[in-house]
């Protein structure tokens, strides 16, 4: 399923990469940087999909180790690749925001060879590419993954008509804002992963027909999730500064960042309880109800309130991202509470 739906749509995104970049920013310098580092990208997409089908199978299997071992090294040679083609190393030409797209592309396709070796020899026995599945397997996945995967595919969505929103303030306050979502997609990465443990721990507890021990690691997850976000957090708050000139030298764009950065630590904390909830709601096959909440809640109140906010009202990045901040709140406590409501019946 992933090859079928990633090629065409690594097809599209191929040919229409400077379009996409037309509808975000009018820049041209935006447009013709954007477009050239999304080309190279969208040859990355099918790789993606297959990256996320082996990672649930380990995860679901109680064997993250290998996940994280095959992570370990894509992101590694992400990290030393791309630095070698933006620069122009070892007497290579000077790539630039290309060089940047043909690291981390390369470090996909790595991953997916890394995953195939090792998953062709720890799991041939358990059925790895031995059969088709049944048409009840395709029933199972789908009831599953189609409202999961129409969640996501707003959610990116979503957060392109943000861009698109901030690009109609400045290029200035966009290029901070592209900052400030990069730092913040990276701080809530062990979310993503406790959550990730919070959808085995709970679809296991439910398979025993234990529902007590299903809503205690729920709670239990969020719980070590705010402690993180906490740590990582106060980074945020007391060096925003630091942080930004990691990424751009530009005063004026560090300068944009700079509150919205440290508002992000609160994001973040709203982040720890709205993902893990909703990944544990997944593990009780809550996903319809889990979709509806968090595109409803992004499309129907966070992207209007940033949008009159923004452009209509000559607000900045940081009230953008106040808005930001008041919208993973909520979505948190609606998670919190579908998932204490689920038990309660």
């Amino acid at each position: 399923m992933s090859l079928a739906l990633g090629i065409p749509l690594s097809i599209a995104l191929f040919f229409g990469a400077e379009y996409v970049f037309r509808i975000v920013n009018q820049d041209p310098n935006v447009i013709q940087l954007g477009g050239a580092y999304l080309k190279i990208r969208a040859i990355g997409l099918v790789p993606i999909g297959l990256l996320m089908s082996y990672r649930g199978y380990w995860n679901a299997t109680n064997r993250p180790h290998v996940y994280m071992r095959t992570l370990v090294v894509m992101h590694v040679v992400n990290l030393v690749t791309s630095y070698v083609f933006i620069f122009g190393v070892f007497g290579l030409d000077t790539y630039g925001v290309r060089g940047a797209a043909i690291g981390t592309t390369g470090s996909l396709w790595l991953g997916v060879i890394l995953y195939m070796i090792q998953t062709r020899g720890l799991a041939r026995e358990e059925g790895y590419l031995k059969h088709m599945p049944s048409r009840i397997d395709f029933r199972s996945l789908l009831s599953v993954s189609i409202p999961f995967g129409i969640q996501q595919t707003l959610f990116a969505g979503g957060l392109t008509t943000l861009y698109w929103i901030i690009g109609q303030i400045s290029t200035t306050d966009l290029a901070a804002a592209n900052i400030v979502v990069n730092v913040m997609l990276v701080g809530i990465l062990p979310c993503i992963g406790l959550g990730m443990a919070a959808t085995t721990l709970v679809g296991q507890a439910v398979g025993r027909q234990d529902p007590e021990d299903a809503e205690r690691w729920g709670h239990e997850v969020v719980q070590v999730a705010l402690v993180v976000m906490c740590v990582l957090g106060v980074i945020l708050l007391i060096f925003p500064e630091s942080i930004l000139a990691v990424f751009t030298s530009e005063l004026h764009v560090r300068a944009a960042g700079t509150a919205a950065l440290q508002i992000t630590l609160f994001v973040l904390l709203g982040d720890a309880v709205g993902l893990v909830y909703m990944n544990a709601l997944f593990g009780v096959g809550e996903s319809k109800r889990v979709a509806l909440i968090s595109v409803g809640l992004q499309w129907l109140f966070f992207l209007p309130l940033a949008y009159l906010i923004g452009p209509v009202m000559g607000g900045t990045l940081t009230d953008i991202w106040i808005c930001q901040f008041i919208y993973r709140v909520m979505n948190g406590g609606f998670m919190w509470f579908l998932w204490r409501r689920h038990f309660s019946r």
